[in-house]
C-alpha cells in the first residue's frame, strides 16, 4: 500500500511541475517586448516596422523602384519577391502595432508556403521561394530568435 501511495504522490507532484513550468515558460514570450521588425528581400533590408513609434520606413528594393509598397491604412507593405520559373510574385505583410504582430496575408506565388506561416510576434518568418524574411529585434536592436528551435 505504501508504494502505491508513494507512487501517487510522485505523479501528482510531476504534474504540478510540469504545470507550473508550462505557465511560466508561457507569460515570460507573452510580456515580452519588442522593438521592431525588419523586413529583409534576398538579404537587404527593405522595411522596418518599428513598434515603440508606430512607424514603418521602407527602404527601395535594390532592384526595382516600385517595391516595397505601403499602405499605412491596412497596414501593410507589399513586397516583390524573387523569380519564380521567370514570374516575381508580390508578398503582402501585415503588421499590428498594438499586438506587435507581423504576418503574410497575401502573395501571389503558386505554392503560397508564406501565407501558412501565420502571424508570429518573435519567431522569424522565412519565406524560401520569395526571399521575404521578417526578424524581430527587442529595444536594444538584439534579434530576438535567430529561427533556431
Amino acid at each position: 500500500m505504501k508504494t502505491k501511495f508513494r507512487d501517487l504522490v510522485i505523479i501528482i507532484s510531476i504534474l504540478v511541475i510540469g504545470i507550473t513550468g508550462f505557465f511560466m515558460f508561457r507569460n515570460a514570450f507573452s510580456q515580452a517586448k519588442y522593438g521592431s521588425a525588419i523586413v529583409y528581400y534576398d538579404g537587404q533590408i527593405v522595411a522596418i516596422v518599428d513598434f515603440n513609434t508606430k512607424k514603418v520606413t521602407p527602404t527601395q528594393q535594390s532592384d526595382t523602384t516600385l517595391y516595397p509598397q505601403l499602405d499605412e491604412e491596412n497596414n501593410t507593405i507589399t513586397v516583390l519577391g524573387a523569380p519564380q520559373d521567370g514570374e516575381r510574385y508580390e508578398v503582402v505583410i501585415e503588421y499590428n502595432y498594438e499586438n506587435q504582430t507581423m504576418q503574410v496575408i497575401s502573395e501571389t506565388s503558386p505554392n503560397k508556403d508564406c501565407f501558412k506561416q501565420g502571424i508570429s510576434n518573435s519567431f522569424p518568418i522565412n519565406c524560401l521561394p520569395n526571399r521575404v524574411e521578417i526578424i524581430f529585434k527587442d529595444a536594444s536592436g538584439n534579434t530576438i530568435h535567430d529561427g533556431t528551435i
